[in-house]
């Protein structure tokens, strides 16, 4: 597992992959699903979405109550252009998991910018931002939406000077 985990760490995701296949055969089935997640996270780091998204739902079949196995899913999806597939999946996510702000966030990201809902992608981005106050990003792509889709460029200003504060401490992972 820690070779595995130095593999990706390196960037060299099919060792890792291979070493996280070998664990499977090894382990008890009770680990079978953070495995599947783990090996899933490198192909899709990869760029081999169809097989992360064949783990994902693996692990999925086995563990329903983990939403970021959904919300991972998901963001393969997204990564592959099955932008409603995308959704569906971060919907799943909120619906196990829904004070988690990313899932809000990827699903108003998905909904304004692939699927055109402008106010679909506000009332997730806003969602996303009453959970966490903290994660740069939502600010960011509420701002955009707010300046380039919604010609609101006062309320832009405001997420814009919102990240400007967060972004000088690193305060949440991704800012």
């Amino acid at each position: 597992f820690i070779r595995a985990q130095l593999f990706e760490g390196k960037y060299n995701y099919r060792a890792a992959i291979s070493d996280y296949t070998k664990l499977m055969e090894l382990t008890d089935i009770a680990y079978k699903s953070d495995l599947l997640s783990y090996r899933a996270k490198c192909f899709s780091n990869a760029g081999i979405y169809e097989e992360s998204i064949i783990d994902y739902s693996e692990a999925i079949s086995i563990d329903s109550t983990n939403a970021y196995y959904y919300g991972y899913r998901g963001d393969a999806k997204r990564l592959m252009g099955n932008y409603n597939g995308a959704k569906e999946d971060f919907t799943k996510a909120i619906g196990v998991e829904p004070r988690e702000s990313w899932f809000y966030y990827r699903r108003g990201w998905i909904e304004e910018e692939f699927l055109k809902n402008n106010e679909a992608g506000l009332n997730d981005y806003n969602e996303a931002i009453s959970i966490n106050k903290e994660y740069a990003y939502t600010y960011l792509q509420r701002g955009r939406l707010y300046e380039v889709k919604l010609n609101n460029p006062i309320r832009a200003k405001e997420d814009y000077t919102s990240i400007l504060s967060l972004d000088t401490i690193v305060l949440e992972s991704g800012n």
